[in-house]
Order: structure tokens, then C-alpha cells, then sequence
């Protein structure tokens, strides 16, 4: 299975507020399901500055959930699965800000193009603790170990429920 870190609030607006584009500055050539890792950390002012970013960003006119506060936000593990179903780039714009966001999509700084992978089929699974890795990673399910991996996970008794979605998107492709 191919799975993504995100950082939180991030994952969160993927997974519960309609957020359909994944900006980074590195393009892929992946197109397909991929589980959701929420990273370890977050500090306090990075999650206050995200979470009004994102609600700034929202287009759900009446939101179907509210940002959970920082001490309810989960992290270092799997939250959820979405399909990246194509890419986008973003060229690089002048400095003011308000001409780099449009919707979801972040324009991109002076050091080069940024990318947002566009996003279907979102959808939050039982949270299980995991390391992540940088890019778009493969995962292993392996029952009963121990020590996880960032590429070996013991997803536990959520492992039906990853597996089963893991396959219904990848069918979709």
C-alpha cells in the first residue's frame, strides 16, 4: 500500500472539511490511493496559524465538523485513505500573498513551481500508530510486530477496514 504524511490541521480539512488538494514542491508520478499519515509533530503556534489558514480556505458553506483543539488532534499514525487522482502545477507568483491561494491550491515562492495533486474519495479510518516518511512511501501490514516501521505496521484490528478501503479505491483508478 502507498501512503503520504501530512501534518495536521492538513489531514483533518482532507479527511473532514472538503480540503481536495495536497500542495507540495515535488511532483509525483503516483495516481491512486494512499493511506493518510499524520505526523508527530505540531507545535502549538504552527497548529494556531494552519487552523485559521485553513478555515479562511474552506468552501463547505456549512462545515460538517469543527476543527478539533490542539490537544485532540491525533498524530505519529495513520487517520484515514484519500485517492490522488492528478496534478496541477502552480507557477511562481509575485510576493503578495492573496495572489498565491486560490481555494485549497497554494501558489508557489520564488525558489520554484509548486504542485497540488488533486484529491478524491477522502475517507477517515481508525487511528493507528505508525512512523511516517517524506514522499509518497510504501506500507507493509505486518500482523503482531513489534517494532513498526515507517514501511512495517501492525495496523491491528483496524487492518480489515485499511485493507478493504486500500482495495475498493485502488479499483477505481
Amino acid at each position: 500500500m502507498k501512503a503520504l504524511s501530512i501534518r495536521n490541521p492538513w489531514a483533518w480539512y482532507i479527511l473532514h472539511a472538503g480540503k481536495t488538494v495536497e500542495n507540495r514542491g515535488t511532483r509525483w508520478l503516483y495516481r491512486g490511493p494512499v493511506l493518510i499519515h499524520v505526523g508527530a509533530s505540531l507545535t502549538k503556534d504552527e497548529y494556531r496559524a494552519w487552523r485559521a489558514a485553513g478555515e479562511s480556505m474552506r468552501s463547505d458553506p456549512k462545515p460538517r465538523a469543527k476543527v478539533p483543539e490542539y490537544a485532540e488532534m491525533q498524530r505519529g499514525g495513520f487517520v484515514g485513505i484519500v485517492r490522488i487522482t492528478g496534478c496541477v502545477q502552480h507557477d511562481v507568483y509575485s510576493r503578495d500573498p492573496a495572489k498565491n491561494t486560490t481555494g485549497w491550491r497554494m501558489g508557489s515562492d520564488e525558489h520554484g513551481p509548486t504542485y497540488g495533486y488533486d484529491l478524491a474519495d477522502a475517507q477517515a479510518l481508525p487511528f493507528v500508530p505508525a512512523r511516517g516518511a517524506l514522499g509518497i512511501y510504501s506500507v507493509e501490514h505486518r500482523p503482531n510486530r513489534e517494532q513498526h516501521t515507517a514501511y512495517a505496521v501492525d495496523f491491528g484490528s483496524s487492518a480489515g477496514k485499511y485493507l478493504d478501503t486500500y482495495r475498493r479505491l485502488e479499483a477505481k483508478r
